[in-house]
């Protein structure tokens, strides 16, 4: 049964685990835009089935093999035969989308996990789910330290993982952008800073992230302010905006809808109400 997260407390942690369930047989699914708010990791242990991503290429899948999506990204998926059983795991934080980009995850896709940390995988989804479904104390902020090893993991299966040479040129970028996102940056102070083109900047962000600079930085932006929101409830849509890089309220409004899909002042009035 799926139980999602109900502690406010633990929605502030950067990656967490919203809500996990076991499936003796996984139904046909289908969203159009996506999960609202969050991404979800499944894994299969037997049958198969096909998974059509947001570009709308079909991939089969099998027994190992890992489907996965990130928020407001549109997917399906089917059983080709039955059972197809499989594990599920719906992810939130604050730093989820930097995580995953980091590691090299698109929008949507299936990794097929190597032999070697299969069992590793299958073992942690379990005890996730276990956790997530019981009173057990502190159980959300355990499920949130063996999501980050599960995310590892399978990052370590993608063919073409982004950490490497690009990811390490353009890691003086990365880690300016994490500590300034409320100032002010340029794409060609970036570029300046590592000794490269503007242009070459942002091939060397699609290969690695797959997003521009700018949409990076509107990421990190976007995410500090879902934790402002939630953390600070007497905080102004105006300081928020401010305190997240935005320069004008009425500009981070319309981002954070483009962004998220709803507005901040219902994504907040969601999160107080325990409902995302």
């Amino acid at each position: 049964m799926f139980k999602p997260v109900s502690a406010k407390e633990e929605r502030l942690l950067p990656v967490y685990v919203y809500g996990s369930e076991s499936l003796e047989h996984q139904a046909q699914i289908s969203r159009g835009k996506g999960f609202m708010l969050h991404s979800q990791i499944s894994v299969c242990y037997s049958g198969e089935g096909v998974f059509t991503d947001h570009n709308n290429v079909s991939h089969k899948v099998q027994s190992g093999d890992i489907m996965y999506f990130t928020s407001a990204t549109s997917n399906s998926y089917k059983p080709t035969s039955v059972p197809w059983k499989t594990d599920y795991i719906v992810m939130g934080g604050y730093a989820l989308i930097e995580l995953m980009m980091f590691l090299g995850y698109s929008k949507s896709g299936v990794i097929h996990l190597t032999e070697n940390i299969k069992e590793k995988v299958y073992q942690n989804f379990k005890t996730i789910i276990e956790l997530n479904n019981s009173n057990t104390e502190n159980a959300h902020s355990i499920c949130s330290r063996l999501l980050y090893t599960v995310l590892f993991d399978i990052a370590s299966c993608i063919e073409g993982n982004p950490n490497n040479d690009k990811a390490n040129l353009i890691k003086p970028c990365i880690d300016y952008i994490k500590s300034n996102y409320m100032h002010d940056i340029s794409i060609s102070a970036l570029a300046e800073m590592i000794k490269v083109t503007p242009t070459y900047l942002g091939i060397i962000f699609k290969k690695v992230y797959n997003i521009t600079p700018q949409k990076f930085l509107t990421n990190i932006r976007i995410e500090n302010s879902k934790q402002l929101l939630v953390s600070n409830k007497n905080m102004s849509l105006s300081d928020v905006a401010i305190n997240s890089g935005f320069n004008s309220e009425s500009y981070f409004c319309n981002t954070f809808k483009k962004y998220i899909g709803i507005t901040p002042t219902e994504y907040r009035s969601i999160n107080t109400f325990g409902e995302i």
